[in-house]
């Protein structure tokens, strides 16, 4: 993706899944806003199709790929993959939905 006011830069999206079909809550929302943000990183975010109940819990992280080396991006990937890990039993207990080694 790029980005900027010329559009000269390049943004790199990392994205790893933490559960599918989780349904939509308050709960949910409240936490997401109030503790889903709270990583060095990695934001959690809920995407959820039109007219669904239920949704994909995911963890996203964006990089400036202008400067960017193999270790910089090795880390991050690594580290997006183990803290999604981390989190999704816990939140699966929490919230309902589905781990992405179950679904």
């Amino acid at each position: 993706e790029t980005w900027g006011s010329d559009e000269d830069s390049v943004l790199v999206r990392l994205r790893a899944p933490v559960l599918f079909d989780v349904p939509v809550t308050d709960e949910l929302c409240r936490w997401i806003a109030v503790e889903g943000n709270l990583r060095h990183f990695g934001t959690l975010i809920l995407m959820v199709k039109e007219g669904e109940k239920s949704g994909m819990l995911s963890m996203d992280h964006t990089l400036l790929g202008d400067f960017l080396d193999k270790d910089e991006l090795g880390y991050a990937v690594a580290h997006m993959g183990a803290s999604a890990n981390f989190f999704d039993d816990d939140l699966q207990k929490r919230f309902g939905g589905k781990r992405y080694e179950d679904a």
